[in-house]
């Protein structure tokens, strides 16, 4: 789990400037090592690069010359050396160069008559290089020393032409000048390179949020490049896609869905098209809905995957709760009268001076009134149903239980059962679970007894082969259910009996939907009725 501080969630919205030590120096070894690179350049140049400089030309065969320039230039190769080592600090490494640089051009001025030579350029570039990488301080103090230094040297060399020192003077302006404005720029320079830095940091610390808020959205995201390509894709969408193996990125969409991409295709023909639900795993319908990154989609596409189901799911709670409300309302308004009426009934039922006819009336009061407690007491179950505890359950030992009970409580029907794999395991609260086996096989033994032998009842189960996804379902042979009676059987109070309450499928399919399972008529071509639960197989 990623876990982002409260200061950097703050500087990176803020976008907060770098606190003044940030415009410090600090160790930039790349560019040390740059200046190494140069110095060596420069020792190849006064030693190899003799003949191209006619001032020194003639020092080819000074020894001391020679010498001190090869030194020079083995300086440089063990300051490289030490740079990779990091020993010593970062400000002993620039003191100590240019401590040796000092005495290096020195000896090489001298060597070559004094100031006037050319060499004292040499020492404008070191206080420049020496600006840049350490505080305005230290590069002012170094201007000074060499400032000292042309000037000692032009005293030792007893050189009595004021034009020398007059060239001094101007080198020595020339390196001040370089100094700071050498150390202006070094401060910028810093000071752009902490900001660059920190804005590099606050922009890591933004994507890292982003990914963190986009991980843990309720609703799936899915990013696609112009290839149809996916490059981020969280982990709702993972699973409204119905846990696909391969996730990474660069993964074609069409491998991914391919009917997901068949109505991105859709889309992108026609802006207009509005995405019809897609059915991943059987109980989870997914709402895409597709946005443009960029103009032109150049930029690729954003999919959202809005789980249809849970906004189902909400407002079937919401309706579950207007049901108990109302069936607390119908039990205080109906139970009591009924009540009364049906007592009534049994004292009039009593009376010797009854005619057949009047007794035949007072049986189908009740009669009606137990079809009416019937009624009242199915919604009263139904509005008090407590929320749904899903557990593991092994399909196949819990199918063969239940068809040993329905045997012993109806040994003139015939039961079969047939779970494949064996191992089918889903999610549903167990109770819920036998309610509703227990109200389709009562159906079935009502209405799927065929018209000549013993009513025939196939519970069977496993894995789809369409979604893989685990069912089970109850089978009949009876006479089948109307096409026109289809599209009402899971509306409440529709019932095609006079004595039915319409109740019982109704509160069999919000069962199932509490478990995020579903429930659905699926036509029998041979003949007989068939009711599948499509089950997730998952906890979440």
């Amino acid at each position: 789990m990623t876990r982002l501080s409260l200061d950097q969630t703050s500087a990176a919205v803020a976008g907060a400037p770098p606190s003044p030590r940030e415009g410090s120096a600090s160790p930039d070894w790349r560019a040390l090592t740059a200046f190494d690179l140069y110095r060596l350049f420069v020792s190849l140049a006064l030693t190899v690069g003799l003949p191209l400089l006619p001032m020194v030309s003639a020092l080819q065969a000074d020894l001391a010359y020679l010498i001190t320039a090869g030194a020079y230039g083995l300086s440089a190769a063990l300051f490289l050396l030490l740079i990779h080592l990091r020993w010593p600090a970062y400000p002993l490494q620039l003191g100590l160069r240019w401590l040796v640089d000092l005495v290096a051009f020195a000896l090489l001025i001298a060597y070559v008559g004094g100031v006037g030579q050319g060499l004292e350029v040499l020492l404008v570039a070191e206080v420049s290089a020496l600006a840049l990488l350490a505080p305005g301080r230290a590069a002012l103090g170094a201007a000074a020393s060499a400032v000292l230094l042309l000037l000692g040297l032009t005293a030792w060399l007893g050189v009595d032409e004021p034009t020398i020192y007059y060239q001094a003077a101007l080198v020595g302006l020339a390196l001040f000048a370089v100094a700071l404005l050498g150390s202006a720029l070094g401060r910028r320079l810093r000071h752009s390179e902490a900001l660059a830095e920190q804005r590099g940091q606050n922009l890591a610390s933004l994507a890292r949020l982003t990914d963190y808020i986009i991980q843990r959205l309720e609703s799936g995201i899915v990013v696609v490049d112009e290839q149809h390509r996916v490059r981020l894709m969280n982990e709702a969408a993972w699973f409204l896609l119905g846990n696909p193996v391969r996730r990474g990125q660069g993964m074609p969409l069409n491998e991914l869905s391919p009917a997901l991409e068949a109505q991105l295709d859709a889309w992108e023909a026609d802006p207009q098209h509005r995405p019809l639900p897609l059915s991943f795993s059987g109980a989870v319908t997914v709402q895409p809905r597709f946005t443009a990154l960029g103009g032109e989609r150049r930029g690729g596409v954003l999919i959202f995957l809005e789980d249809v189901s849970a906004l189902r799911r909400h407002a079937q709670d919401l309706k579950l709760s207007s049901m108990g409300r109302f069936a607390m309302s119908l039990a205080h308004e109906l139970r009591n009268p009924l009540g009364a009426i049906s007592h009534a009934v049994q004292l009039l039922e009593e009376s010797p001076r009854l005619t057949a006819a009047e007794l035949r009336l007072l049986d189908i009061v009740r009669r009606q009134s137990r079809r009416m407690n019937g009624i009242i007491e199915n919604v009263l179950d139904l509005s008090r149903r407590g929320r749904a505890r899903p557990q593991a359950i092994v399909l196949r030992p819990w199918v063969e239980q239940l068809v040993e009970e329905l045997r012993r409580d109806h040994p003139e029907a015939v039961f079969h059962c047939s779970v494949d794999p064996a191992d089918t395991r889903i999610w549903m609260d167990p109770g819920h679970l036998q309610q509703v086996m227990l109200n389709l096989c009562q159906n079935a033994l009502r209405y799927g007894t065929p018209p000549s032998g013993p009513a025939y009842v196939l519970i069977r189960g496993g894995r789809s082969r369409e979604s893989q996804g685990p069912y089970l379902e109850v089978v009949d042979r009876g006479p089948g259910i109307d096409p026109a009676d289809v599209p009402h059987l899971f509306e409440p109070f529709y019932t095609t009996e006079v004595q039915g309450t319409g109740l019982g499928l109704y509160i069999a399919r919000e069962l199932c939907e509490a478990n995020r399972a579903h429930l659905e008529y699926v036509p029998v071509p041979a003949g007989g009725s068939c009711f599948r639960i499509t089950f997730t197989d998952s906890p979440s």
